[in-house]
Protein backbone atom coordinates (compact mmCIF):
# COMPACT_ATOMS: atom_id res chain seq x y z
CA UNK A 1 0.00 0.00 0.00
CA UNK A 2 1.19 3.42 -0.48
CA UNK A 3 1.63 6.38 1.75
CA UNK A 4 -1.60 7.68 -0.65
CA UNK A 5 -3.68 4.67 -0.48
CA UNK A 6 -2.74 4.41 3.49
CA UNK A 7 -3.91 8.01 4.13
CA UNK A 8 -7.20 7.93 1.67
CA UNK A 9 -8.13 4.34 3.62
CA UNK A 10 -7.15 5.72 7.00
CA UNK A 11 -9.36 9.07 6.40
CA UNK A 12 -12.26 6.54 5.13
CA UNK A 13 -12.44 4.71 8.27
CA UNK A 14 -12.33 8.01 10.64
CA UNK A 15 -15.17 9.25 8.63
CA UNK A 16 -16.81 5.94 8.86
CA UNK A 17 -16.53 5.51 12.39
CA UNK A 18 -17.75 9.49 12.84
CA UNK A 19 -21.19 8.35 11.32
CA UNK A 20 -21.52 5.19 13.45
CA UNK A 21 -20.63 7.22 16.82
CA UNK A 22 -21.30 11.00 16.05
CA UNK A 23 -20.38 13.15 18.69
CA UNK A 24 -22.78 14.58 21.28
CA UNK A 25 -24.55 18.20 21.30
CA UNK A 26 -22.91 20.50 22.98
CA UNK A 27 -25.21 23.09 24.89
CA UNK A 28 -23.91 25.93 26.34
CA UNK A 29 -26.20 26.91 29.19
CA UNK A 30 -26.42 30.68 29.91
CA UNK A 31 -27.63 32.65 33.20
CA UNK A 32 -29.06 36.41 31.88
CA UNK A 33 -26.43 38.86 32.76
CA UNK A 34 -27.61 40.90 36.01
CA UNK A 35 -30.84 42.69 35.81
CA UNK A 36 -32.61 45.64 37.38
CA UNK A 37 -33.45 45.16 40.79
CA UNK A 38 -30.67 42.20 41.00
CA UNK A 39 -29.08 44.06 43.91
CA UNK A 40 -31.73 44.53 45.86
CA UNK A 41 -32.66 40.58 45.55
CA UNK A 42 -36.13 41.48 44.11
CA UNK A 43 -38.15 38.11 42.80
CA UNK A 44 -38.66 39.10 38.97
CA UNK A 45 -39.94 35.90 37.79
CA UNK A 46 -42.12 36.72 34.86
CA UNK A 47 -41.74 40.32 35.44
CA UNK A 48 -40.52 41.43 32.29
CA UNK A 49 -37.24 44.13 34.00
CA UNK A 50 -34.38 45.04 31.55
CA UNK A 51 -30.38 44.59 32.42
CA UNK A 52 -29.00 46.56 35.23
CA UNK A 53 -25.69 48.61 34.08
CA UNK A 54 -23.87 45.89 35.39
CA UNK A 55 -25.54 43.37 33.50
CA UNK A 56 -24.88 45.10 30.44
CA UNK A 57 -21.45 45.32 30.76
CA UNK A 58 -21.63 41.17 31.56
CA UNK A 59 -23.16 40.87 28.55
CA UNK A 60 -20.70 42.33 26.59
CA UNK A 61 -17.94 40.72 28.38
CA UNK A 62 -19.92 37.26 27.95
CA UNK A 63 -20.38 38.07 24.18
CA UNK A 64 -16.62 38.57 23.68
CA UNK A 65 -15.72 35.54 25.74
CA UNK A 66 -18.16 33.34 23.06
CA UNK A 67 -17.24 34.81 20.10
CA UNK A 68 -14.48 32.25 19.58
CA UNK A 69 -16.69 29.85 19.72
CA UNK A 70 -18.56 28.01 16.78
CA UNK A 71 -22.03 28.48 17.65
CA UNK A 72 -24.52 26.94 15.53
CA UNK A 73 -27.00 28.96 17.36
CA UNK A 74 -28.75 30.79 19.82
CA UNK A 75 -31.66 30.36 21.79
CA UNK A 76 -33.16 32.84 24.10
CA UNK A 77 -36.05 33.29 27.02
CA UNK A 78 -38.29 36.13 25.09
CA UNK A 79 -37.93 38.15 28.35
CA UNK A 80 -36.01 41.03 27.90
CA UNK A 81 -32.88 40.24 30.32
CA UNK A 82 -32.36 37.28 28.78
CA UNK A 83 -33.05 38.34 25.21
CA UNK A 84 -30.41 41.23 25.92
CA UNK A 85 -27.92 39.25 26.96
CA UNK A 86 -28.51 36.58 24.05
CA UNK A 87 -28.24 39.81 21.57
CA UNK A 88 -25.36 40.99 22.71
CA UNK A 89 -23.86 37.27 22.23
CA UNK A 90 -25.34 37.51 18.99
CA UNK A 91 -23.21 40.96 18.03
CA UNK A 92 -19.82 38.77 18.31
CA UNK A 93 -21.51 36.00 16.74
CA UNK A 94 -23.00 37.03 14.11
CA UNK A 95 -23.25 33.51 11.55
CA UNK A 96 -24.97 32.55 14.74
CA UNK A 97 -28.81 32.06 14.32
CA UNK A 98 -31.13 33.41 16.92
CA UNK A 99 -34.56 32.04 18.18
CA UNK A 100 -36.77 33.26 21.41
CA UNK A 101 -38.22 29.89 22.83
CA UNK A 102 -40.92 30.88 25.10
CA UNK A 103 -40.68 27.97 27.51
CA UNK A 104 -37.17 29.08 28.51
CA UNK A 105 -39.03 31.79 30.36
CA UNK A 106 -38.23 31.99 34.30
CA UNK A 107 -40.54 30.08 36.93
CA UNK A 108 -44.09 31.93 37.49
CA UNK A 109 -43.72 33.08 40.96
CA UNK A 110 -47.12 33.81 41.78
CA UNK A 111 -47.55 36.23 44.38
CA UNK A 112 -44.15 37.20 45.81
CA UNK A 113 -43.55 38.49 41.83
CA UNK A 114 -41.81 41.75 42.27
CA UNK A 115 -41.26 41.76 45.94
CA UNK A 116 -37.56 41.65 47.10
CA UNK A 117 -36.58 38.28 48.98
CA UNK A 118 -36.78 39.90 52.36
CA UNK A 119 -40.27 41.08 51.58
CA UNK A 120 -41.38 37.34 50.63
CA UNK A 121 -40.27 36.33 53.68
CA UNK A 122 -41.27 38.40 56.05
CA UNK A 123 -44.93 37.85 54.28
CA UNK A 124 -45.25 34.44 54.09
CA UNK A 125 -42.18 33.04 55.89
CA UNK A 126 -43.49 29.29 55.81
CA UNK A 127 -43.81 29.18 52.40
CA UNK A 128 -40.41 31.13 52.06
CA UNK A 129 -39.24 28.35 54.22
CA UNK A 130 -40.39 25.34 51.88
CA UNK A 131 -39.21 26.98 48.85
CA UNK A 132 -35.58 27.03 50.00
CA UNK A 133 -35.77 23.79 52.15
CA UNK A 134 -33.42 20.91 49.51
CA UNK A 135 -35.71 18.24 50.70
CA UNK A 136 -38.85 19.67 49.17
CA UNK A 137 -39.46 17.74 46.35
CA UNK A 138 -42.25 20.41 44.47
CA UNK A 139 -43.56 23.60 45.10
CA UNK A 140 -45.18 26.68 43.93
CA UNK A 141 -46.37 30.07 45.13
CA UNK A 142 -49.50 30.73 45.44
CA UNK A 143 -50.86 31.67 41.48
CA UNK A 144 -47.52 30.39 40.57
CA UNK A 145 -45.81 28.08 38.50
CA UNK A 146 -45.23 24.17 39.97
CA UNK A 147 -41.38 23.38 40.14
CA UNK A 148 -42.20 20.27 38.07
CA UNK A 149 -44.06 22.22 35.20
CA UNK A 150 -41.34 24.64 34.72
CA UNK A 151 -38.47 21.92 34.88
CA UNK A 152 -40.96 19.76 32.36
CA UNK A 153 -41.45 22.39 30.18
CA UNK A 154 -37.35 23.26 30.13
CA UNK A 155 -36.20 20.11 29.29
CA UNK A 156 -38.53 19.61 26.66
CA UNK A 157 -37.20 22.56 24.95
CA UNK A 158 -34.05 21.47 25.51
CA UNK A 159 -34.79 18.18 23.61
CA UNK A 160 -36.30 19.96 20.84
CA UNK A 161 -33.37 22.09 20.37
CA UNK A 162 -31.09 19.12 20.64
CA UNK A 163 -33.19 17.49 18.28
CA UNK A 164 -33.24 20.30 15.69
CA UNK A 165 -29.36 20.57 15.54
CA UNK A 166 -26.90 18.19 14.35
CA UNK A 167 -23.43 16.28 16.07
CA UNK A 168 -21.07 18.29 17.64
CA UNK A 169 -22.83 21.31 17.26
CA UNK A 170 -22.63 23.94 19.94
CA UNK A 171 -25.56 25.79 21.03
CA UNK A 172 -26.24 28.56 23.20
CA UNK A 173 -29.25 28.48 25.66
CA UNK A 174 -30.23 31.60 27.77
CA UNK A 175 -32.31 31.39 30.34
CA UNK A 176 -33.00 31.89 34.00
CA UNK A 177 -31.73 31.36 37.54
CA UNK A 178 -34.20 29.31 38.86
CA UNK A 179 -34.63 27.37 35.38
CA UNK A 180 -31.13 26.31 35.63
CA UNK A 181 -31.47 25.26 38.87
CA UNK A 182 -34.00 22.80 38.84
CA UNK A 183 -32.28 21.26 35.15
CA UNK A 184 -28.66 21.11 36.87
CA UNK A 185 -30.25 19.31 39.54
CA UNK A 186 -32.41 17.03 37.89
CA UNK A 187 -29.20 16.32 35.87
CA UNK A 188 -27.30 15.62 38.27
CA UNK A 189 -29.86 13.09 39.96
CA UNK A 190 -30.38 15.46 43.04
CA UNK A 191 -33.82 16.40 43.84
CA UNK A 192 -35.96 19.50 42.98
CA UNK A 193 -35.08 20.75 46.32
CA UNK A 194 -31.76 21.12 45.52
CA UNK A 195 -32.64 23.77 42.59
CA UNK A 196 -30.58 26.60 45.09
CA UNK A 197 -27.14 24.61 44.86
CA UNK A 198 -26.94 24.57 41.65
CA UNK A 199 -28.27 27.56 40.90
CA UNK A 200 -25.24 29.86 38.88
CA UNK A 201 -24.39 32.97 38.83
CA UNK A 202 -25.35 35.78 36.43
CA UNK A 203 -23.74 35.69 33.46
CA UNK A 204 -22.48 32.08 33.93
CA UNK A 205 -22.40 29.18 31.44
CA UNK A 206 -22.70 25.74 32.66
CA UNK A 207 -21.79 23.08 29.40
CA UNK A 208 -24.13 19.78 28.98
CA UNK A 209 -23.48 16.98 26.74
CA UNK A 210 -26.70 16.34 24.98
CA UNK A 211 -26.41 12.82 22.80
CA UNK A 212 -29.38 12.55 19.94
CA UNK A 213 -30.76 8.76 19.10
CA UNK A 214 -32.89 7.12 17.39
CA UNK A 215 -34.43 5.86 20.66
CA UNK A 216 -35.07 9.32 22.11
CA UNK A 217 -34.44 12.84 20.33
CA UNK A 218 -33.09 13.37 24.01
CA UNK A 219 -30.71 11.22 26.31
CA UNK A 220 -28.68 12.09 29.26
CA UNK A 221 -25.35 10.44 29.07
CA UNK A 222 -23.39 8.84 32.20
CA UNK A 223 -20.47 10.99 31.98
CA UNK A 224 -22.32 14.43 31.81
CA UNK A 225 -20.02 17.45 31.49
CA UNK A 226 -21.81 20.07 33.97
CA UNK A 227 -19.22 22.57 34.28
CA UNK A 228 -19.83 26.57 35.47
CA UNK A 229 -17.38 29.25 34.98
CA UNK A 230 -18.24 32.94 35.16
CA UNK A 231 -17.11 36.14 33.27
CA UNK A 232 -15.22 38.67 35.08
CA UNK A 233 -15.81 37.03 38.55
CA UNK A 234 -13.77 39.42 40.93
CA UNK A 235 -15.56 42.83 39.42
CA UNK A 236 -19.19 41.03 40.12
CA UNK A 237 -18.13 39.74 43.26
CA UNK A 238 -17.17 43.46 44.54
CA UNK A 239 -19.87 44.90 43.08
CA UNK A 240 -22.27 42.24 44.90
CA UNK A 241 -20.50 42.75 47.95
CA UNK A 242 -20.75 46.93 47.50
CA UNK A 243 -24.57 46.41 46.57
CA UNK A 244 -25.52 43.69 49.38
CA UNK A 245 -28.31 45.27 51.40
CA UNK A 246 -28.25 45.85 55.62
CA UNK A 247 -27.96 42.46 57.63
CA UNK A 248 -27.27 40.15 53.56
CA UNK A 249 -23.95 38.89 52.71
CA UNK A 250 -23.61 38.13 48.62
CA UNK A 251 -23.23 34.38 47.78
CA UNK A 252 -20.38 34.66 45.39
CA UNK A 253 -20.65 30.79 44.68
CA UNK A 254 -24.30 31.22 43.03
CA UNK A 255 -24.70 35.12 42.75
CA UNK A 256 -27.55 35.74 44.82
CA UNK A 257 -28.59 36.93 48.24
CA UNK A 258 -28.30 34.68 51.90
CA UNK A 259 -28.93 35.87 55.10
CA UNK A 260 -25.79 36.02 57.25
CA UNK A 261 -26.74 33.97 60.21
CA UNK A 262 -26.85 36.74 63.34
CA UNK A 263 -29.35 38.55 61.12
CA UNK A 264 -32.22 36.29 59.90
CA UNK A 265 -35.12 36.06 62.19
CA UNK A 266 -35.47 33.11 63.33
CA UNK A 267 -39.13 30.73 63.91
Amino acid sequence: MTARQHYEFSHAFADDRKTERPGPIRLLLIRHADPVGGAEHRLAGRTDVDLSPLGRRQARELGAYLAALPLAAIYSSPLKRARKTALAIARTCPTARMALCDDLREVDLGVVEGLTAWEAWRRWPALFDKALDPATKDFAFPDGEAWSAAEGRAERALAEIARAHEPEDTVAVVTHGAILGLLLARFSGETRGAWRRYQPRHGSVSTVMAEVGADSPWLFPARLDVSDFWTRRLRTAVALRKAAPPGTAPNHRTGSWHARPDSFPSR
